[in-house]
This record gives structure tokens, sequence and C-alpha cells, in this order.
């Protein structure tokens, strides 16, 4: 275990600690970068043929939630993970749950969408993923069912009016603590010596603006899922106006 320890003080000391912050400065989840190499970073063989290994580390959501909510997403590569302590229960294709405990092995294809619904605080696992086969992809298959923000905001219909489309390229790398500064987004940000006063800052500006803190990640989901329809309709009506 000292060596499991001393192996992650290393890497967040070689910068290659991430967070991945809400928009509200909550910390769904930590990435180790224990080898990263693909296409979009560098055009090697190694990106060819050598598969990539984070350690995630899940904290735990407000009322034992998945990081995920009700938003099923396609990796863009085949991925196995190796739980080494805790669990987690996901949905996949918005069919069926499947719930893998220490010391699992859950493999998914970049075909297979997923949301991770429940997760045990202080989970830990090792994350393989192969080639990059596709972009990040978010599943937005049309419900079945008209949820209530889409009959109040959306004139009745469901916001969902294709399969698939893709979510924000993978920028972790490339982060910036300019970038990392902005509130209004979900954003991977180095866990470095300025990590906690960024968080210390997106809080203190969320209370200055009086932004209501959401109390679990599905009331969180809702307000994004809100804010994306009233987008939506804003731009839907900019265009017709321009027609």
């Amino acid at each position: 275990m000292k060596i499991f320890e001393w192996a992650l003080k290393y890497l967040e000391n070689k910068g290659r600690k991430y967070a991945f912050v809400d928009m509200y400065g909550d910390i769904r989840f930590y990435r180790y970068y224990v080898f990263y190499v693909e296409k979009n970073t560098d055009d090697s063989w190694k990106a060819r043929w050598l598969p990539n290994l984070f350690v995630h580390y899940f904290p735990g959501e407000p009322g034992d939630e998945g990081p995920d909510g009700d938003q099923p997403h396609f990796h863009p590569w085949n991925t196995l993970s190796i739980i080494l302590k805790g669990g987690y229960t996901a949905t996949l294709n918005s069919l069926k749950d499947r719930t893998s405990k220490a010391l699992g092995i859950s493999y998914m294809s970049y075909k297979d969408s997923h949301n991770i619904t429940k997760m045990t605080a202080g989970t830990w696992t090792l994350f393989f993923h192969g080639i990059r086969k596709q972009n990040w992809l978010v599943d937005v298959r049309t419900c079945e069912n008209v949820c209530q923000s889409c009959m109040t905001l959306n004139e009745g219909s469901c916001m969902k009016t294709q399969r698939v489309r893709p979510m924000v390229a993978d920028t972790e790398l490339a982060m910036s603590s300019k970038e990392a500064k902005g509130w209004r987004k979900a954003k991977w940000i180095n866990v470095d010596e300025n990590f906690d006063a960024l968080l210390a800052e997106r809080k203190k500006m969320l209370k200055i603006i009086k932004v209501p803190i959401p109390l679990n990640s599905s009331a969180k989901f809702l307000i994004l899922k809100e804010i994306t329809i009233k987008e939506r309709r804003a731009a839907k009506l900019q265009n017709e106006s321009n027609t």
C-alpha cells in the first residue's frame, strides 16, 4: 500500500493528477495519468499500439450518487476497469444495470453507452483504455415520456432529437490556470499548488452572485438540462427571426 501511495504522490508531483470539477466547485472524481499517449496528442507508434492507464478516485457524491446522473455517454475506446476498492452501479445502453465491486473487472465496448448511477464513496479503480475509435459521445435517445422540463420549457417536445451528439473533446492536458477559473462549466483542473485556491474562488463567486447549490447530482443535472433547453429555444427563436 505504501508503494501505491508513493506512486500516486510521484504522479501528482509530475503534474499528472487532475480533478473533474463541476460548475459548483464540487469534485466529481480524480484522475492520475499513469500512461497517456493518443493520436490527438502524439502521432508516434505508441499512440497506435499501446493502451493507456489511469487511476481513478471517487471521493463520493452527496446522497451516495454516481458522477454521471442520468446522462449516458459513449467512451472513445474499449475500456477495462479493475475495481481496487469500493464499487459502483452503471446503467448500460439505457437498458440494464450492472454492479461492479472490488476486486472485480468491468469491460465496456466503445459501442456501448453507460452512466454511473451509484458510487460507493472512496472507490478506487485502475482504468485501461485501448486505441481511440471515435470522439466522446453523449447518448441522447429520445425519452419514452416527455419530462416536466420539456413540457414547461420546450413546448411539450422532447429535447433529445438525435441518438448521439459530440461531447467536448479531451482538453485536460492543455488546461491553463486562466481557463480553470471559469465557473460556468465542468472542467478538468490540474491538482497543483493553485488547486485549492481555484476551488475557493469558484465557490466564493457563486456565493457572491447568490447561485443556489443543488443538494445532489440529480438536481445538478436537472438544472443543466433546463439551461440546455433554454439555450436551444433561444437559438431556435433567433434563427426564426433571421429568416
